[in-house]
């Protein structure tokens, strides 16, 4: 799937033709989304480079906008199309289509911080007898660390719709108000490593994501003043997607694509995909 060309016709035109539409950040295209109606809302992919100016992705905030794709390269059309499918498809998991079809997927629940090592040591033993590098392995457990402890700390709401955990320590233990459990998944097809970790508060907003966007274009490595390790957690990972269903839940996937081992993979571009 290209991107869309504004030479060919006007943006509602597409979207009204299309339903979903990928475009590049650039003035024109940044000017063109502003004046979109409300029954645009969601019908964009946004595609920048993850070098870009955090100033320059505020468009991101405008309604129109369902998906940021932020990558190292030139995007591909597979990931684009898979982008735009994702927006035509409201409610699908972040997940799905990610690991070949039939791949199996472990999963279980959390609920308390304490075993978040264990759940660590869970996924670990999973991919172990995969024969994936230990390297690689490593890599993916950091951004899994990551994504659970956003999940832990900063997902859970009180009634009146403030961070329960906000301003605990990281290494305070924690309990998950009750019904409220983390969902962790795992998978390998022989090529991709993937980690799955769901909250179900749909916390992590719009502002909250493009926040914590700075850190990684500027290659900071703290933690962003959203309180989210994105850097980290991209780090770690080829490809990190967030998804947010708002009020219901937030699911954080980190990719590893082992083809070429460890070298292949420090030398292969980033992608980081935010839905909103």
């Amino acid at each position: 799937m290209p991107l869309f060309d504004p030479t060919q016709r006007s943006l509602e035109d597409a979207i009204a033709r299309e339903g979903v539409v990928a475009l590049s950040l650039d003035a024109a295209n940044a000017a063109a989304i502003t004046i979109l109606p409300r029954s645009a809302r969601g019908k964009i992919v946004l595609w920048a480079p993850l070098s870009s100016d955090p100033a320059a992705l505020g468009i991101a905030r405008h309604v129109a906008v369902g998906a940021l794709l932020l990558t190292s390269a030139a995007p591909e059309e597979e990931i684009l199309a898979a982008a735009v499918a994702r927006l035509r498809t409201p409610g699908l998991s972040v997940r799905a289509g990610r690991l070949a079809t039939s791949t199996p997927v472990a999963s279980l629940e959390l609920v308390e911080s304490a075993r978040r090592g264990e759940v660590l040591d869970a996924i670990e033993s999973y991919f172990k007898p995969h024969g994936m590098e230990v390297r690689l392995l490593n890599q993916l457990l950091s951004s899994a660390d990551e994504l659970l402890t956003n999940a832990l700390y900063h997902a859970p709401l009180d009634g009146m719709g403030g961070r329960v955990f906000a301003h605990r320590s990281k290494i305070d233990p924690v309990v998950m108000p009750v019904g409220h459990p983390i969902t962790v998944a795992w998978g390998f097809d022989g090529r991709y490593a993937l980690v799955s970790v769901r909250d179900t508060y749909g916390s992590l907003d719009r502002n909250t994501l493009l926040g914590a966007l700075p850190s990684v274009a500027q290659g900071e490595r703290l933690v962003s003043s959203s309180g989210l390790g994105l850097r980290s957690a991209l780090r770690g990972a080829s490809t990190l997607a967030f998804h947010v269903l708002p009020d219901q839940w937030t699911e954080c996937v980190a990719i590893v694509d082992s083809e070429g081992g460890y070298r292949q993979f420090a030398q292969r571009g980033k992608v980081l995909e935010l839905y909103f």
